[in-house]
């Protein structure tokens, strides 16, 4: 009798584990997912910080737009350090324009900063001329368009269209560079 009791715990102590071929096969599975599964990862990575940078522009204007009728002044989005093809880049301000002369000058308002995306997205204007200011009526001064691209990259991107009344049109899908 104590013989069939030890050879049945012993059963069940075995059961309970893996063995090192059981973990090493398991690990094999896992790493061939892992191989399978990174590209696409790291795409979807790319097109969501693209569709934030694409958002958050948006937003920005929207809020230029409000706080212009809402304060009775201009108030305009200006670039932090603009480059040729990627002004925006490295990240814009919102203002209100105390003197009304269309550029952001020392002792004016910033209502919101917006950093840049740390090289991992390209916006730039591709017309009309930066910055862009509205005036208390909610019209912009000019028209602007912005493309909005991954850095380096061939993904999809946006462009963002400023039209003089204020509103912006959003074109999904725009072949980047």
């Amino acid at each position: 009798m104590n013989l069939g009791l030890a050879h049945t715990q012993s059963r069940s102590a075995r059961a309970g584990g893996f063995t090192l071929i059981e973990l090493m096969i398991s690990i094999t599975v896992m790493a061939i997912l892992l191989v399978v599964v990174a590209p696409s990862l790291a795409g979807f990575v790319r097109s969501s910080k693209v569709r934030s940078a694409q958002s958050e522009l948006v937003s920005s204007l929207r809020l230029a737009r409000s706080e212009a009728t809402k304060r009775g002044i201009s108030v305009g989005v200006v670039a932090t350090a603009p480059v040729a093809g990627n002004e925006f880049g490295a990240g814009w301000k919102v203002w209100v324009d105390d003197n009304e002369d269309g550029l952001l000058t020392a002792g004016e308002t910033v209502v919101r900063d917006y950093p840049g995306f740390a090289g991992s997205v390209q916006l730039g204007v591709t017309a009309g001329a930066a910055p862009v200011v509205f005036r208390p009526t909610g019209f912009a001064t000019a028209a602007v368009s912005f493309k909005v691209c991954g850095k380096n990259d061939s993904t999809k991107g946006y462009t963002v269209a400023l039209q003089r009344v204020g509103l912006t049109d959003l074109t999904e899908g725009v072949a980047c560079p």
